[in-house]
């Protein structure tokens, strides 16, 4: 049976082959990338402190991470292929005299 620190070890060193996988993918895995470092930075701070508590809980949040997959086939985009973005969505302006407003007084004749 392994010990709490021997699975940190293996986990911390499958999460660093994600993080290379991670980075391999350049701005798209960046963001990933910099929450898996900062995880990793904390396992190890656990590690040297030997905090039982802190050990349990970097392992629980290194397992969180799944592994990029590199068998899924890459899709290729040709230069001339236009990008499509969507359209944001607008509300239809009213004028300003169709807007509801508050009225100020009533038009009562005096008696």
């Amino acid at each position: 049976m392994a010990t709490l620190p021997d699975m940190l070890h293996a986990e911390i060193q499958r999460c660093r082959r994600v993080a290379g996988d991670c980075a391999s993918l350049g701005s798209t895995g960046a963001f990933a990338n910099a929450l898996l470092e900062q995880a990793l930075r904390d396992a190890e701070a656990a590690l040297r402190q030997r905090d039982s508590a802190g050990i349990q809980q970097a392992l629980e949040r290194l397992r969180r991470y799944r592994e990029v997959l590199p068998e899924a086939p890459a899709r290729t985009i040709s230069a001339s292929t236009p990008v499509r973005r969507a359209m944001p969505q607008r509300t239809p302006l009213t004028p300003y005299w169709a807007a509801p407003r508050e009225q100020f007084f009533t038009w009562k004749r005096a008696a």
